[in-house]
């Protein structure tokens, strides 16, 4: 038995707020496969960073602002802070992989829909600045844009690699897949 009120990650756990029925609106009705939670990566810093002493608490806050400074973002207010607390993984029909697996959808709900979208600026132009360094060497990685629909879809292209991970903000939602082709099923789905 628990004494006294619940702390660190228990609390997390005892703390979080039940699914609701909205969160499973983005699922087909065909999928075989769903599994929703709720995880606030936020909650988790701010009690990883309660349990560390003065001197790693430091040390935490120094790599996290070297972070920064390479990202040119800050992880926890620029980043973490815009996710909200359900994660929806499903199939979104089809397969991946030369039909080995299913094709699948991650949904996150978002805070502030908006910088998410800047945040996946910031983010793709560090990619493409590292993916520069390796150009020539090994398989060739790009960032691409599709349009599917009217959704503006970003892509990492690898040669040899038969997955394009991809991701979107749909309204109020960050959406990634394994697949340009899984993309464009989840979004018809919408």
């Amino acid at each position: 038995a628990l004494d006294g009120p619940a702390r660190g990650f228990v609390m997390l756990a005892l703390d979080s707020k039940p699914i609701s029925a909205e969160s499973l609106k983005i699922v087909p009705e065909k999928a075989t496969f769903c599994s929703v939670s709720r995880f606030d990566f936020n909650g988790v810093l701010n009690q990883i960073r309660g349990l560390l002493d003065a001197n790693d608490a430091k040390q935490f806050d120094e790599a996290m602002g070297q972070a920064r400074q390479r990202l040119g973002l800050d992880l926890e207010k620029d980043v973490l802070a815009v996710l909200g607390d359900t994660w929806v993984l499903y199939d979104v029909g089809g397969t991946e992989f030369l039909g080995l697996l299913p094709s699948m959808g991650l949904a996150v709900n978002l805070k502030d829909a908006a910088k998410a979208g800047k945040v996946i600026e910031s983010i793709s132009g560090f990619f493409q600045r590292e993916l520069a360094n390796f150009a020539g060497f090994g398989p060739q990685a790009v960032l691409r844009d599709v349009k599917l629909g009217e959704h503006q879809v970003r892509y990492l292209s690898v040669s040899s690699m038969p997955m394009s991970p991809s991701v979107v903000v749909v309204k109020d939602r960050l959406l990634m897949t394994m697949s340009v082709a899984g993309m464009r099923r989840a979004l018809a789905q919408l």
